[in-house]
Order: structure tokens, then C-alpha cells, then sequence
């Protein structure tokens, strides 16, 4: 299947991008350290933010979509306005790069992770640092939020991932992917399911209610395994050298394969109404298919 739309969209690898509620607007960010906005479906470019001096490693809207948070390898984390990509405030504190930011269901609650192995929590509204996860892991490197913001998942390089109370931040459950390390976590739209991949391309599926693993699938392939879940949850997209798998949430088998040009994936996103799947990649472009 080829894609509907392909275009240059940075001067770097494309490491993340998203689609805002309303479908209108794509969200990518850069190794060129910037932060663009594209419009739908034309893919015209609509603005950029910059500012940081380094990588943009991750991008999260709020829930009312008026702020954008990003994460960089400049060690901040800064808080736009969106859409105008007025900068609103830059939060320090990691020693490191910061690997990703995630903003919590309830609009103002911002966790981060960062090379310097620490988990810190924040609030968007003051840009207060409230607190930290303290638990076993090490090089925390994969980080999400259930959709209803009652669990906090995270992953680490050796291997470990552990499940959170948000609320008073005690670990509810705690797993071990593999001694090659968890690469990424997220949960599925409804809750229900914990999926983490680690570097050996194992994926593995938990149930958040009794712990039980319901599903696991081997992908003989390496990358970075950026996953993204279909609106409707019946499809997971996962992102690797030269591919896109596409797996059926039914069975946890593999459905599909979308063949690409470049080795490394790093950023998918499905679209609102689901009918859009978008890819960043390290030759600079969006890739972007319909599917069904």
C-alpha cells in the first residue's frame, strides 16, 4: 500500500507527531529542534515553534488543546500556547535530555522522564515540580498515562515495567519485559490493556483489572517501536526498520505490513475518525496512508 500524502517536514528525523481532536491539524517535531504544525489534508504548513536548543523528543496537547507541552535533549521542557506557539513558560530541573513528557487526563498534571534516570511530576498551571515515582527502575525510558488518568505506566532499559497509582503514586503491579530493555508502553483507549514492546520486538499485552496477559506477538525486526492505537481500538500500529505493522486488538496477530523507504521509524499517529495513519521518519518526511 503506498501513502496518500508524503512530504518534507524537517531538516532532521521526524520523531513524533500527532493529530489535534478535531483531525484538522497534523503535530510533528523534529531533530532540528522544531515544532510544526500542518494543515489537513492539504498538508500545507500552517506555523513553527521553536525555541529549543536541541532535539523536540516528544509532544502532548491538553485535553482542551490550548497548551502544547514539549520534551528535548536540551534538558527543558517548555509549555506553548496553542495554536499560536506563544511560549508560556520552560520548566528545568532534568539534568539530562528529556526524553518524553506526557500530560495526565486531568489537564494539569505533567510527568517526565529524562536520561538522568529520574520520573518527576509537575503542574502545568504554575509550573511547580510536585513530586517524583520512586521506585526500583533505572533509565526510565517509556512513559503513559491510561486515558481516565487513574494508572501511570512505566518502562525501563533493563527491562522492567511497572504500573502506577497516579493518585497516591504506589505501584499497583510491577513486570519484566526482557533483559533487552522495554523500549515502550501505552495503554489502550478503553483502559483495559497494558501493551509494552521491548528492543527484541516482543510485544506483550496486560491486563490492568487482574494482571493477566491475554495476548504477545514476535516481531523479527529492531527499531524504536513507536506505537499508536486506532481510535476504535481494533487496530495497534507499531512503528520498525523499514515497516509498519498493523495488528488486529481482536486476536493480537499481525494483519498488515506498510513497506517504507527509510529504516528508522519514530513517530505514528492515527487521525480522530481513524481513517488517517501518519509516520515520521529519519529521511526528514511524513508518510501518511488511508486505512481501512
Amino acid at each position: 500500500m503506498k501513502p496518500a500524502a508524503e512530504f518534507q517536514a524537517h531538516d532532521s528525523y521526524v520523531i513524533r507527531v500527532l493529530f489535534t481532536r478535531d483531525g484538522k491539524t497534523l503535530v510533528s517535531a523534529g531533530m532540528d529542534n522544531l515544532i510544526k504544525l500542518w494543515s489537513v489534508p492539504d498538508w500545507q504548513l500552517k506555523n513553527t515553534f521553536r525555541g529549543h536548543g536541541n532535539s523536540v523528543n516528544s509532544i502532548s496537547l491538553t485535553p482542551d488543546e490550548t497548551r502544547l507541552v514539549s520534551a528535548s535533549s536540551d534538558k527543558t521542557i517548555r509549555v506553548w500556547r496553542f495554536p499560536s506557539g506563544e511560549p508560556e513558560r520552560v520548566l528545568t530541573g532534568h539534568r539530562k535530555t528529556v526524553s518524553d513528557a506526557i500530560v495526565a487526563p486531568d489537564g494539569d498534571t505533567l510527568v517526565s522522564i529524562s536520561y538522568d534516570n529520574r520520573v518527576k511530576l509537575w503542574s502545568l498551571s504554575d509550573g511547580s515540580e510536585t513530586g517524583a515515582l520512586e521506585g526500583p527502575q533505572k533509565k526510565v525510558c517509556a512513559v503513559d498515562f491510561s486515558p481516565d488518568g487513574r494508572l501511570l505506566a512505566t518502562a525501563d532499559a533493563a527491562g522492567g515495567v511497572i504500573l502506577w497509582n497516579a493518585a497516591d503514586r504506589k505501584m499497583v503491579g510491577s513486570f519484566f519485559a526482557n533483559p533487552a530493555g522495554a523500549v515502550r508502553v501505552g495503554f489502550t483507549p478503553d483502559g483495559r490493556h497494558l501493551v509494552w514492546i521491548d528492543l527484541s520486538g516482543r510485544l506483550r499485552v496486560q491486563a490492568t483489572e487482574d494482571l493477566k496477559e491475554p495476548g504477545e506477538l514476535a516481531f523479527h525486526s529492531g527499531g524504536v517501536f513507536p506505537l499508536a492505537f486506532s481510535p476504535g481500538q481494533r487496530v495497534l500500529a507499531v512503528g520498525m526498520d523499514h515497516q509498519v505493522a498493523l495488528v488486529s486488538t481482536m486476536n493480537w496477530k499481525l494483519a498488515e505490513t506498510l513497506s517504507v523507504k527509510p529504516k528508522g521509524v519514530y513517530g505514528l499517529a492515527f487521525s480522530p475518525d481513524g481513517k488517517l495513519l501518519a509516520m515520521g521518519a529519519a529521511d526528514k518526511r511524513i508518510r501518511v496512508w488511508q486505512v481501512e
